[in-house]
């Protein structure tokens, strides 16, 4: 046997040890845990509050084009194991949850694109010293398109040579209280950082510093509140840009439910030309609440950049919810991507709102809702690239939910337009030589509950990227049909079938392929 072979064999055995050592070990752990977490629960401890569920997955796909390629078409068939955990607690001096899954991929023919992800998404805040000091801390692992114009794929592991694993990481100690009964104060420290596995140029660090006061006038009515803040963005192949900024605003309650604010201020950056810019700031906002399932705010404020405005609008109702969000601001280094769209869990989270309050229990709910229904959580549209510079974004994201008794339909549209803001940094990405990006994209989910224990699911996509206003673009377009049903009360067994087609002047491919999942809960 010659020895590139039995290399490639010798490096698919260990990969497979390693996942199936990693799930037996995570799980026993996970198992363990959750014994702890019940037995502190029935004895009155601080655990009532905690829950942890271990989980694995594993599963088979099939697919025509293996390479993504439209010249060199390969069939292969690849497996994949992930044993995974959830964390959450709501009680207590340490509140938050934790989600970690580790993703083997074994590929039957192609092993030298075996390979293991991690995904990780936790958010923790820690009271270190009762009503006064506390630690917020926030951590993500997933994995991101690095260019926007290259090849796109339907799954994260589809196509590894335009995507990486980024790490973004922050912590942010602060304290706040009150002087004088009614002012109120806070002063926040922040330390952020991203990093990509194979695409190091877009690393970067930001720290910053804000002091806070705030309270209300002899005017019951009139609130108002100052902010300093300093900012310092670092990119790993790029340069250090501070920005320093002060900004004040008066608040009127016209009524409980309306407050109109104007907003004033002064910023100092070296954004654009690197040299020190100083201007005025200033700006109104609207903050609108009719009913405890209705809100709407807005803000609009003129900077030295330009013009930056926020605007957010979301309604709930019994059996639906919908969301509207438009921004225009500079994306710094503490995340090198555009940013992702809202997920299925995102929206469901705040759909199931009115069913459950305790944030922890509708964890629960919805995650159980997601998988009866075989709607993946962090199903979103697409979309994001990453940058290794300041970048100036305009984006618009609108979503629906709607829950019926069987059936169930999410529905996402975004739309953005990134540019680079920094011209001195050195070029790199797409921004640098493209200089604008334009992006938009939709999916529509449709579940049906066949039975109490089934459901069928229709998954359509599309995204459409262009650079330098149409000069060059790409299109992805995916339709999946999925089948998922319960075995027991822990374990849920699903079918899928994908077919992916993406357009492109350099690389363009079509894909199909079908997936069986076999998922358990412990």
């Amino acid at each position: 046997m010659p020895c590139a072979q039995l290399a490639m064999i010798t490096n698919s055995l260990q990969l497979t040890y390693r996942c199936v050592a990693a799930s037996i070990l995570w799980v026993g752990l996970s198992v363990a845990l959750n014994a702890q977490a019940q037995s502190s629960a029935q004895s009155g401890g601080s655990g009532r509050f905690a829950s942890v569920t271990p989980r694995v997955s594993m599963s088979l796909t099939a697919t025509d084009n293996v390479n993504l390629t439209a010249t060199n078409t390969k069939s292969d068939i690849y497996a994949q194991i992930s044993p995974g955990v959830n964390w959450s607690n709501n009680g207590g001096r340490v509140r938050g949850s934790v989600d970690y899954s580790l993703n083997g991929f074994l590929y039957a023919d192609a092993s030298s694109k075996n390979q293991i992800q991690h995904s990780l998404n936790a958010a923790v805040v820690a009271e270190v010293i009762e009503n006064w000091a506390f630690l917020d801390m926030n951590a993500t692992v997933s994995q991101q398109v690095i260019s926007a114009l290259g090849t796109q794929s339907a799954t994260p592991v589809s196509n590894s040579n335009n995507q990486t694993q980024v790490a973004t990481y922050s912590a942010s100690p602060h304290i706040k209280g009150r002087l004088f009964g009614e002012t109120s104060y806070e002063a926040r420290l922040r330390y952020a950082g991203s990093r990509a596995e194979s695409s190091s140029s877009t690393n970067a660090t930001s720290t910053s510093a804000l002091v806070r006061l705030g309270g209300t006038t002899g005017l019951r009515s009139l609130g108002w509140s100052t902010d300093l803040t300093r900012q310092k963005d670092d990119f790993a192949n790029g340069r250090q840009t501070t920005a320093d900024r002060f900004r004040g605003s008066l608040t009127y309650s016209v009524t409980s439910q309306l407050g109109l604010s104007l907003l004033g201020g002064y910023e100092t950056n070296d954004y654009l030309l690197g040299d020190k810019r100083s201007g005025e700031t200033y700006g109104a906002g609207i903050n609108w609440r009719p009913t405890e399932r209705t809100k709407l705010s807005a803000e609009r404020e003129h900077r030295l950049f330009g013009n930056s405005y926020a605007v957010s609008f979301e309604h709930r109702m019994p059996r639906s919810v919908w969301r509207y969000s438009a921004s225009r601001d500079v994306s710094t280094g503490s995340n090198p991507s555009t940013g992702a769209v809202l997920s299925a869990y995102d929206l469901y989270f705040s759909q199931f709102a009115s069913i459950e309050p305790d944030p922890v229990k509708r964890q629960a709910l919805v995650n159980s809702f997601l998988l009866a229904n075989g709607i993946k959580p962090s199903a979103t549209i697409g979309g994001g690239f990453l940058s290794s510079a300041l970048t100036l974004q305009r984006r618009q994201d609108l979503s629906v939910g709607l829950l019926g008794v069987r059936n169930s339909i999410t529905f996402f549209a975004s739309r953005s337009d990134s540019r680079r803001l920094d011209g001195l940094t050195p070029a790199s990405g797409d921004l640098a030589a493209f200089g604008d990006i334009q992006q938009t994209a939709f999916s529509i989910n449709v579940s049906h509950r066949l039975t109490p224990e089934s459901s069928l699911g229709f998954l359509l996509s599309e995204q459409r990227t262009a650079g330098n206003s149409g000069s060059q673009s790409t299109t992805l377009r995916l339709i999946n049909l999925n089948w998922s049903s319960k075995l027991g009360q822990r374990s849920t067994v699903s079918m899928g079938a994908r077919h992916s087609v993406f357009e492109s002047s350099t690389g363009p491919y079509d894909e199909t392929a079908v997936t069986g999942i076999l998922s358990m809960q412990f």
